[in-house]
């Protein structure tokens, strides 16, 4: 998150996705909630609430649980896939399990 944010170095948003795309390519959990998120907000991106939702899952998958919180909204709110509250329970449970305050 260096780049994204400037930690120690200059912000740099283009560079940060370079990033996360090679450690999210390598199954890094945290570089996949990463881009989802970057998806999701159209930073440094072109909004794309499907793919974000998709980067959300597989690092959902890998016990992450900021990235199971957001799929837990995306489904709650129907962002990128269908409304659907049962997945949406389910994820948030993921992510409480793992102590997501929010969840």
């Amino acid at each position: 998150m260096g780049f994204e944010l400037g930690i120690g170095v200059v912000v740099d948003v283009a560079k940060a996705i370079h990033w996360y795309e090679k450690a999210a390519a390598g199954g890094q959990s945290d570089a996949q909630y990463n881009l989802g998120r970057l998806y999701e907000q159209g930073k440094g991106l072109s909004q794309d609430v499907e793919r974000a939702v998709e980067w959300y899952r597989k690092a959902a998958e890998q016990e992450n649980a900021e990235a199971q919180y957001a799929l837990a909204v995306s489904y709650e709110q129907g962002r990128g896939v269908p409304e659907n509250l049962a997945k949406s329970i389910h994820w948030y449970r993921q992510a409480a399990d793992q102590g997501h305050a929010d969840a």
